[in-house]
């Protein structure tokens, strides 16, 4: 790995550390906010969906890297190749990073239930796959759809920085029409039911397959583009 990947690896990874220990923080509060209001109401039923809170950082943050860090990396003499092979690898490893985290605190929250006898019902997709519902299910589940996430929002973020809010939206426009052509939305629908059957792993194994690709759309757009948003240009 040369030096140049490692520098922009690492100022991607510094300038999100922040924002991960801010979102971590205020979600394990409101997970233990939700356990007292849950006592304060006699033990009712509840529920908890963490993972969803997660997924939404990671498009967050997927979208925005692109304008915080493709023109500092550029300016400070990176190639663009460079910053693609180093934004893989960051979505990479923060898509672990995330899901390691998300689980090891799942798995910490649950027990804490336990012992209180709280009845709180904690969703994960892994639930609703036919499988047995393991700890390597759900980090693989999660670390799926957090790289999915993150490099589908980069691609949407670099197609508004590239071509403005008018290339953005129309992107954003036709991909939502594609999906009402007739047989297509069938075929997403049924895609997207696999999700929830015994052959789960198998579409998200396809999930990733889709992830690489977007990464290959990714490289086609990011490689002409200027250092400055279309916005000020």
């Amino acid at each position: 790995m040369s030096r140049q990947i490692k520098a922009i690896v690492t100022f991607s990874i510094l300038d999100v550390r922040y924002a991960v220990q801010v979102f971590w923080a205020i979600l394990i509060g409101f997970m233990l906010l939700g356990v007292g209001i849950t006592m304060s109401f006699n033990n009712s039923l509840s529920f908890a969906g963490s993972g969803i809170a997660m997924y939404i950082f990671c498009a967050i943050t997927g979208f925005q890297t692109v304008k915080e860090s493709f023109p500092f990396s550029i300016k400070m003499g990176g190639t663009r190749k460079n910053y693609f092979v180093s934004m893989c690898l960051f979505f990479t490893l923060l898509s672990l990073l995330m899901s390691l985290i998300h689980n090891v605190f799942l798995t910490a929250y649950e027990k804490f239930l336990d012992v209180l006898n709280l009845q709180i019902f904690t969703f994960h997709f892994s639930m609703i796959t036919g499988l047995e519902d393991t700890w390597i299910l759900r980090f693989f589940i999660d670390s799926v759809i957090a790289f999915f996430l993150l490099n589908l929002l980069f691609f949407v973020g670099i197609m508004f920085y590239r071509f403005g809010l008018i290339g953005g939206y129309s992107v954003i426009g036709i991909i939502v029409l594609f999906f009402f052509i007739p047989g297509v939305s069938t075929q997403v629908l049924d895609f997207i039911f696999g999700f929830a059957s015994v052959e789960a792993v198998m579409h998200y194994i396809w999930l990733i397959v889709i992830s690489l690709l977007i990464l290959v759309v990714n490289w086609a757009v990011m490689r002409k583009a200027p250092v400055y948003t279309a916005n000020i240009r």
